[in-house]
């Protein structure tokens, strides 16, 4: 699967952008329009997210062009294989990464699923020093295998994240963190199990892990994400987080932390909706 998948990316490399382009826009038309792929998933969130602040039209456009700003992002994807993210992005922030460091304490950095989440682990290594993210398996082996080989490539430091590996992943952020480093996690998906927090206005369970090493190591918090600028070229932002508060209890001040994390992605999200991963089951 690997070498399949390894040859499929070369192949793709060599076609000319606009037939790239153009094949987004079929994939769309056969995915969500013809096979409704998902569809009835991106419906649901964005009837979620928005309510009646959108029209029925209007959601439907952020549908479609979401759907289609994930095609382009399989196929950039594919293509990094000869022209890697990192030398993709037309504006890159740096100065508030490195004031984060300042204090010696390293820093944590929310991450989402906006634009191109893959170019954006590759461009925050531009950074000084590189990032770190948390990561976990994608498909079956000989898939995960090809994206961490492609990951590679693209200078994406990853930690992989499963059910057994708990501990070596907060060893890897403490390392990070006692390094003077920045670590990422991406902050935007369904966590099972964990405090269900609103987003949109609507309880889910959220990743609250940040918040509690936040606290615990008095650590600076960034949020960065990716957004597209047209196809295969990209702009990084990076902003500081508010400074979390302060509760009576480490379990308050965890989950006070954590709704400001998803307030502050909702912000960012109303701002480019199109640009947004839909088709996620955020809401369980």
């Amino acid at each position: 699967m690997k070498l399949f998948l390894q040859l499929i990316c070369y192949f793709i490399s060599f076609v000319p952008k606009p037939f790239l382009i153009a094949f987004a826009y079929l994939l769309t038309f056969i995915g969500y329009d013809v096979l409704s792929i998902r569809k009835s998933v991106i419906k649901e969130n964005l009837d979620i997210a928005f309510g009646d602040s959108k029209t029925p039209k209007e959601k439907k456009t952020i549908a479609r062009k979401s759907f289609l700003s994930f095609m382009m992002t399989c196929l950039e994807v594919m293509r990094s294989v000869r022209f890697p993210f990192y030398k993709s992005f037309g504006f890159i922030d740096t100065e508030i990464a490195r004031n984060a460091l300042k204090d010696g304490k390293g820093a944590l950095l929310i991450a989402m699923h906006m634009g191109n989440w893959e170019a954006l682990g590759s461009g925050l290594n531009v950074l000084a020093p590189p990032v770190r993210s948390v990561v976990k398996k994608v498909g079956g082996k000989g898939t995960n295998e090809f994206i961490v080989w492609l990951r590679e490539r693209n200078k994406f430091l990853t930690v992989s994240r499963d059910k057994k590996n708990g501990m070596a992943v907060l060893k890897a952020i403490k390392e990070s963190l006692a390094q003077n480093q920045i670590f990422g996690f991406p902050m935007d998906q369904y966590k099972p199990g964990d405090e269900r927090i609103p987003f949109f206005g609507k309880d889910t369970a959220t990743n609250t892990g940040l918040a509690t090493i936040a606290k615990k190591y008095s650590a600076n918090v960034l949020v960065s994400y990716c957004i597209r600028q047209e196809f295969g070229a990209f702009r990084m932002i990076v902003e500081e987080m508010p400074v979390f508060p302060n509760k009576s209890t480490s379990k308050e001040t965890k989950i006070a932390s954590t709704l400001l994390v998803n307030q502050k992605i909702e912000e960012i999200v109303r701002k480019y909706p199109e640009q947004y991963f839909w088709l996620h089951r955020r809401w369980k």
